[in-house]
């Protein structure tokens, strides 16, 4: 009975070691996550150090860490009153290429006296096995947009009557913040760029994509068609 029990219980463990590995990663990945925000709370350019990896990708551009690292000191320095705070929980899924996380959240931000939102993407990676967690890419899906809209989840439209602007779909597990899968009933908050405009939850919402219809009537507004 032994006999036929062993290869059994070794089929479980094997089974069960990509998700192991996968809830190990995605806890680390949290915590740089967390450490990046933090930093970011504390104005910090040398909190970042430990966060980023030699070279990264940051808003479209290949650079060094340093090169990163000065520039957001810089930042931070020509606006006062920059201000950020995670305003949808991060969700840790695996990226387009193989050890490659994606971090996906929504950041509000304060800059020059202006409160926006932000769809949020940080980029993670080992450099080898067993090695620290690093992030080799920043950036937010309105810059993406502006370098090619086709690759970003984002719809822009006058949706107040006069300025342009962006919204988007955050999906999410039924009874958590955790990315839903296609097993399960997913729900979903439309966010907008604009702060003062509260996330609307639309409840079931698989496959949600947005469209933007104008004309509808004279008041110049163009409506979002989920």
């Amino acid at each position: 009975m032994r006999r036929l029990l062993r290869p059994v219980f070794c089929a479980a463990l094997f089974c069960l070691y990509p998700a192991l590995v996968q809830a190990a990663a995605e806890s680390e990945i949290l915590g740089l996550f967390q450490r990046w925000q933090a930093a970011h709370g504390q104005r910090s350019g040398k909190a970042l150090e430990g966060v980023y990896a030699p070279r990264l990708d940051y808003y479209g551009r290949a650079q060094t860490r340093e090169r990163t690292l000065s520039a957001k000191q810089a930042f931070f320095a020509r606006h006062p009153d920059f201000e950020q705070r995670i305003v949808a929980a991060p969700q840790i899924v695996p990226g387009d290429q193989e050890g490659r996380y994606e971090v996906r959240f929504v950041k509000q931000v304060r800059l020059d006296g202006r409160l926006r939102n932000y769809p949020g993407l940080l980029l993670a990676e080992r450099a080898g096995p067993g090695d620290t967690w690093r992030f080799v890419g920043e950036s937010d899906e309105i810059t993406r947009y502006a370098v090619d809209p086709r690759y970003t989840p984002l719809a822009r439209g006058r949706f107040a009557g006069t300025e342009a602007d962006f919204a988007w779909v955050v999906a999410h597990a039924p009874n958590s913040a955790a990315l839903c899968d296609e097993y399960e009933d997913c729900r979903c908050d439309l966010w907008s760029a604009d702060a003062r405009v509260p996330p609307k939850p639309l409840g079931s919402c698989t496959g949600a994509v947005l469209s933007v219809l104008g004309g509808l009537d004279d008041s110049g507004r163009e409506r979002l068609q989920l």
